[in-house]
């Protein structure tokens, strides 16, 4: 028997994924790149109109976010290492305008009403990250946050030790825990290596950050749902929700 199929009779802890499973992953891009327009249009001497044209530009090439400072910088013969790591300053600590997906706030009063704890486990540089949570408004909601950058070298996902530690946190063994996120490239081969239960949240979003690409069987969740509407429903037993 596969560690994922050996189920805990009763979940008692959820831990959540943050990008693109609470809001779209996009809104934050979108908010940072005002920032950099804000603060580039200044230092450049352009008309923002004109930076937020070369930046729709810029974006629908096959590049996409990739080096996006970078390339903007050498559009207008002005790229320097000093100036293209002052625009990624600012993208990173700017203060983000954000708003979670409708169907968030209700799912996890209802988990929380179900006697659910709540962890997040969520990659990417903590102090983005921290910032995404606090623009949110939903960080009360949450018993154990775990931001793999914290963490020693090569512990974000896929690993299992961001998971482990999420547990510990929660006062939880990990096989009573279940991870619901968006990503089957990297966000269930650690939790389903660890015998926890896997909620894919698989949104229809207008302009998705990354595309849906393949992979095995083995890396999808055990339950997949259009949103995060209905994780309490198949994760705690009727009497519950």
């Amino acid at each position: 028997m596969s560690p994922s199929s050996q189920k805990a009779e009763r979940i008692r802890g959820v831990i959540l994924d943050l990008d693109d499973t609470l809001y779209p992953e996009r809104e934050y891009l979108l908010s940072g790149i005002r920032a950099v327009i804000e603060f580039g249009a200044r230092r450049l001497r352009m008309p923002p109109e004109a930076l937020q044209r070369e930046f729709d530009l810029l974006l629908a090439e096959a590049e996409g976010r990739n080096a996006l400072f970078d390339r903007l910088l050498r559009r207008f013969d002005a790229w320097s290492p000093g100036l293209a790591a002052t625009l990624v300053h600012v993208y990173r600590t700017h203060k983000p305008q954000l708003y979670p997906c409708p169907d968030v706030i209700p799912e996890l009063r209802t988990l929380k009403r179900a006697g659910c704890l709540l962890g997040m486990v969520t990659d990417g540089p903590a102090t983005v990250q921290r910032a995404k949570l606090e623009a949110l408004e939903v960080a009360s909601f949450f018993d154990a946050l775990v931001f793999t950058d914290d963490l020693p070298p090569g512990c974000r996902k896929p690993s299992v030790v961001p998971f482990i530690v999420a547990a510990e946190m929660l006062g939880l063994r990990v096989q009573d825990c279940a991870y619901v996120a968006d990503d089957p490239a990297k966000d269930f081969i650690g939790p389903r290596e660890l015998g926890m239960r896997t909620v894919r949240v698989n949104r229809s979003l207008p302009h998705p950050l990354r595309e849906q690409s393949e992979f095995p069987e083995s890396q999808e969740a055990d339950v997949v749902l259009a949103g995060l509407e209905g994780a309490a429903r198949v994760l705690c037993s009727p009497s519950q929700v």
